[in-house]
C-alpha cells in the first residue's frame, strides 16, 4: 500500500514552529535596535508572514534587516537555528505512528505543498524534523496535490487541508483521512459539499 502523508500540521506543528520562529526573529531585532518595540515587531512579523505576502523565511529576514537597518546575517542564522532543531515540532505520535506503518509491504511518501521558490526551504525543514528516515520519497509539489497523476485507487491519503482533502476525495482514492490538530490553521475549517471522510484529531487513532 501507498501511503501519501502530509507534513505540515499533520506530522509536525506549524503552528507552534511558526510562533517559535517569529517570536526568535523578534528578540533579534530587538536586541540589535533596543529602541523598537517587540509588541509591534511581532504584529508586523504574523502580518507580513503569509502565504500572500513574504513566506519565505530568507525573504522575510532580509525585509526587517533592511526596514531597520539591522544585520542580515544575524537574524537569519537566529531563524536558521529554529529551523535546524526541527525536531522539537514533530507531533508527539507521528514518530510511533511511521514505526509501526513502515513495513515491507508499504510504501510511505510525504506529499507536500510549498510555493513556487521555497521548495527548497520546505525540504530543509522536512529533513531537520528529522521524519524523512521514514520515507520512501518526499514530493514537495507547487501545484495543488489533486492535480498530480497518482495511483489514487491503490493509494491512502492523510492531510490537514480541506481544500487538498475536497480535491483528493474526488480522485477516488483507496481511503483518505483527514487528520484536524488541535489550534492548527485549518482544523475549523469544512470540506466541500458532499465531502464525508474518517476524521481524528491525532494520528494514534487512524485506522489502516
Amino acid at each position: 500500500m501507498k501511503y501519501y502523508i502530509d507534513f505540515d500540521s499533520t506530522l509536525f506543528n506549524t503552528t507552534l514552529f511558526t510562533s517559535t520562529l517569529l517570536d526568535a526573529i523578534a528578540k533579534n531585532i530587538i536586541s540589535q535596535n533596543k529602541s523598537l518595540d517587540i509588541s509591534n515587531i511581532l504584529m508586523e512579523e504574523k502580518e507580513l508572514f503569509t502565504s500572500d505576502k513574504i513566506y519565505n523565511i530568507e525573504k522575510f529576514c532580509h525585509f526587517f534587516a533592511e526596514k531597520y537597518s539591522l544585520d542580515f546575517d544575524s537574524i537569519f542564522l537566529t531563524a536558521k537555528s529554529v529551523v535546524e532543531n526541527g525536531k522539537n515540532f514533530v507531533y508527539p505520535d507521528s514518530v510511533p505512528f511511521l514505526e509501526k506503518l513502515r513495513t515491507p509491504e508499504n510504501e510511505l511518501i510525504i506529499l507536500s505543498f510549498a510555493q513556487a521558490g521555497n521548495t527548497e526551504e520546505q525540504m530543509t525543514k522536512i529533513k531537520c524534523s528529522g521524519l524523512d528516515v521514514f520515507f520512501d520519497d518526499i514530493i514537495i509539489t507547487t501545484v495543488p496535490k489533486w492535480t498530480l497523476k497518482l495511483d489514487y485507487e491503490t493509494s491512502f491519503f492523510i492531510d490537514d487541508n480541506p481544500k487538498e482533502l475536497s480535491g483528493l476525495f474526488k480522485n477516488k482514492p483507496y481511503k483518505i483521512v483527514r487528520i484536524k490538530r488541535e489550534n492548527s490553521k485549518y482544523s475549523s475549517r469544512p470540506l466541500a459539499d458532499g465531502v464525508e471522510m474518517e476524521e481524528y484529531t491525532n494520528l494514534s487513532d487512524v485506522i489502516y
